[in-house]
């Protein structure tokens, strides 16, 4: 029987679904057209590039110039749904990617322990889930600068979609994650022994 209280609390965790959805996609979205800036500005025409582009009634002088134009308009379209993010840094965009997915992945993994009915939603805590995902977050961007070889480009660059994802499956086996990483950390810097 759904109750006014089980529906509040399923309203609030699609409500939080959705707004983290929209967070994720905006950091990555951010980052992403961020690279693809810097990859353009810096690009100069190749040797063969020399011949005009035509697309509509809109002539480029060259390829590159082309690509330009169309990263610009999507780049207009892009922060048509998402005005807040215009003068964002790279940094915080990655964090907010970072957060919105491991919430995303703590939230999923209490839809299926709700599935499997191993735990019923309107007993579990949604707040300290919700803060545990979205803290996760914070863990795992620093975990990304510390492991280069799985999520890096180049020297210092984050991969956002490796971050996504790193990011969704630390929030959803949020648990574990924590036992691992506190078992790396006792490892490599050695167990207190007991007094």
């Amino acid at each position: 029987m759904l109750t006014i209280k089980n529906y509040i609390t399923y309203t609030a965790v699609i409500i939080v679904t959705l707004f983290s959805i929209y967070l994720g996609i905006a950091g990555m979205g951010n980052v992403e057209y961020s690279d693809k800036i810097k990859i353009l500005k810096d690009a100069k025409p190749a040797i063969d590039d020399t011949i005009q582009v035509k697309v509509d009634s809109i002539i480029y002088p060259n390829r590159l110039e082309m690509e330009k134009a169309d990263l610009a308009e999507q780049l207009e379209n892009f922060y048509a749904l998402f005005p807040w993010l215009e003068r964002l840094p790279d940094l915080i965009s990655l964090l907010i990617t970072s957060c919105a997915f491991c919430l995303l992945g703590s939230l999923i993994m209490l839809f299926l322990q709700v599935l499997r009915k191993t735990t019923k939603l309107e007993d579990e805590n949604l707040l300290l889930i919700a803060i545990t995902g979205f803290l996760t977050g914070f863990v795992v961007l620093g975990l990304s600068y510390l492991i280069p070889l799985v999520v890096v480009r180049d020297e210092k660059m984050i991969r956002p979609i490796s971050l996504m994802f790193f990011s969704l499956f630390a929030g959803l086996y949020s648990n574990r994650f924590y036992e691992k990483v506190s078992g790396y950390v006792e490892t490599m810097f050695g167990k207190e022994k007991d007094a």
